[in-house]
C-alpha cells in the first residue's frame, strides 16, 4: 500500500479542504485507484493548545525529556504579523497560545494533548 503525504497541509498551501479532498478523488479516478482517507477538521483545536499544559501533560505520560523539550521550543518564541485587505502589515507580535498549523508534527501535539487529558481523568 502506497502512503500518500501530497494531500497533507504542508504540500498544498494555500489550498482549503475541498479543494485537497477533490484533488485527492480526481487522482484516484485519473489512476483507477482505490483509497482511503482519514480527515479531521476541527475548527480553532489547534489554536486552543496551551503550551505550557501540553508539557504538563507530556510530563505526566512520562515521555522522554528530549521530546518535552523539543515540544517546548516548537510551541514557544512564535510571531506572527497580520495584513489588511489594504496590504498594511502589522508589526510582528508574540503567539503564547496554540501550536503551530501546518506543520506535520502539530497533529502529534494536539493529539498527545487531548489523550494526555483523557488518560490523566482516568487515573486521578
Amino acid at each position: 500500500m502506497e502512503r500518500v503525504n501530497e494531500y497533507t497541509s504542508d504540500h498544498l498551501y494555500g489550498y482549503n479542504s475541498i479543494d485537497i479532498v477533490m484533488q485527492m478523488v480526481h487522482d484516484l479516478k485519473m489512476n483507477h485507484g482505490i483509497g482511503s482517507a482519514l480527515m479531521i477538521d476541527i475548527e480553532g483545536a489547534y489554536d486552543n493548545v496551551d503550551p505550557e499544559k501540553l508539557i504538563h501533560v507530556l510530563q505526566d505520560l512520562d515521555l522522554p525529556p528530549e521530546f518535552i523539550q523539543w515540544t517546548a521550543h516548537f510551541t514557544s518564541s512564535r510571531t506572527t504579523s497580520l495584513i489588511s485587505h489594504y496590504q498594511h502589515t502589522t508589526s510582528l507580535m508574540e503567539v503564547s497560545m496554540g501550536i503551530p498549523q501546518g506543520s506535520a508534527s502539530s497533529p502529534l501535539c494536539f493529539l498527545l494533548f487531548t489523550t494526555g487529558h483523557q488518560f490523566n481523568e482516568r487515573i486521578t
